[in-house]
């Protein structure tokens, strides 16, 4: 089975701040900076394999659902996640929004992955991330993968 089909959007997270970001949503309090933030710290964690780094950003009820459907926990998530094997994976074409209520944000977008080193892969999805802050620090509680098909012809 491809790695690709276990990857986070957690490029989302490091590019989400980037271009291509789109703030919706009640008036900033701040949250926005907070979530930033710990979005900048999940997308390093998951592009370094950061064990520890992960085990901190991803709610210990976090639920992610893959590209192909299959849905794991936390502790699936990191063991996967920071597997040497993977290969070093990179992202292009992020496009992001973001939406804060209160202590709870969704994130949704569209990236290219791809990873050399390991088995390569390239793929390009749309994701949502779900963040929640109940102790007043942004955590990941859901993640939801959608392969978008190559168009016929590879355009």
């Amino acid at each position: 089975m491809a790695c690709w089909f276990w990857m986070p959007a957690a490029a989302a997270c490091t590019a989400l701040w980037a271009s291509g970001r789109r703030d919706d949503g009640p008036v900033d309090d701040g949250s926005r900076d907070a979530l930033r933030a710990a979005g900048a710290k999940y997308g390093e964690a998951y592009q370094n394999g950061d064990r520890l780094g992960l085990d901190e950003v991803l709610a210990d009820d976090y639920v992610f659902i893959a590209l192909n459907g299959r849905t794991f926990g936390k502790d699936e998530a990191i063991a996967r996640w920071t597997e040497p094997s993977r290969g070093v994976p990179r992202f292009a074409g992020t496009e992001s929004q973001i939406r804060v209520h209160g202590d709870c944000a969704v994130v949704t977008g569209r990236q290219t992955e791809s990873a050399a080193g390991g088995k390569p892969y390239t793929v390009t999805y749309r994701f949502t991330v779900v963040w929640a802050r109940p102790h007043r620090r942004w955590q990941v509680v859901s993640e939801h993968l959608s392969a978008i098909p190559e168009a016929p012809g590879g355009v």
